[in-house]
C-alpha cells in the first residue's frame, strides 16, 4: 500500500490544471480555441464553434444533424467542430466554459438564444455567425435552421467557409429541407 501512494502523488501533479472532470469544472474557452486554432492551422480547416447547454432541443437537432446525417457528417468534416457551454441551470452550471459567455458577446451572440455558433478562420477570426441580419438590423439567430430563411443563411455560412462543390451543398441544402418538415410536422 505504501508504494501506491508515491504513485498517486505522481500522478495527480503530472494531471495538468487544465484538465476536466466534474469535480473542477469545464476547461475554459480560451484553452478550448487555442486547441481548435491549432488543429486547424494544422488541417488548413477552419473552425465552427457552437454555443449549446444540455436543457437545449435545438442545439441536440443541430448535433443529431452534424453527426447523424450524411449531409451533416459532410458538413462536419469541413471544420474543426468545436462546442462550448452556456446558459446551463444550476444543475449543470460546473459544466459550463469559463469564458465562454465572453466570446459568445465578442461575436454577437450575446441574447440571441442557443444553439449560437460562428465559423471562425485558423487564427480565431470570425468570418461569419449564425445571425442573419445586417448591422442596422435587430440581431436574430437562426439555431438550428427550419424557415427558409434560416436554411438560406446556412447555406451561406458553408458556402462562404468550407470547400464543399455545387453538388455537396444542394445535398445540404435537401437535407435541411427534409429535417425542417419533420419537425414542423410535414413529413
Amino acid at each position: 500500500m505504501n508504494r501506491a501512494l508515491p504513485i498517486v502523488a505522481m500522478l495527480a501533479i503530472a494531471i495538468p490544471p487544465f484538465a476536466q472532470n466534474s469535480q473542477l469544472g469545464a476547461q475554459s474557452a480560451d484553452f478550448i480555441l487555442t486547441k481548435a486554432k491549432a488543429q486547424a492551422a494544422k488541417e488548413n480547416k477552419n473552425i465552427l464553434v457552437k454555443f449549446s447547454a444540455s436543457w437545449c432541443t435545438w442545439c441536440h437537432r443541430m448535433d443529431d444533424w452534424l453527426k447523424k446525417t450524411d449531409e451533416g457528417k459532410m458538413v462536419a468534416d469541413q471544420y474543426i467542430l468545436v462546442t462550448l457551454i452556456v446558459d446551463e441551470d444550476e444543475n449543470h452550471a460546473a459544466e459550463e466554459n469559463p469564458g465562454a459567455d465572453d466570446f459568445r458577446k465578442t461575436i454577437g451572440g450575446d441574447q440571441l438564444g442557443i444553439p449560437f455558433f460562428a465559423i471562425l478562420d485558423k487564427n480565431g477570426k470570425m468570418l461569419i455567425n449564425s445571425n442573419p441580419k445586417g448591422k442596422d438590423e435587430k440581431p436574430s439567430n437562426i439555431g438550428f435552421p427550419v424557415e427558409d430563411f434560416e436554411i438560406a443563411h446556412f447555406m451561406k455560412m458553408v458556402k462562404t467557409t468550407s470547400k464543399l462543390n455545387s453538388d455537396q451543398l444542394k445535398k445540404t441544402q435537401t437535407s435541411l429541407e427534409e429535417s425542417a418538415k419533420k419537425i414542423k410536422g410535414g413529413g
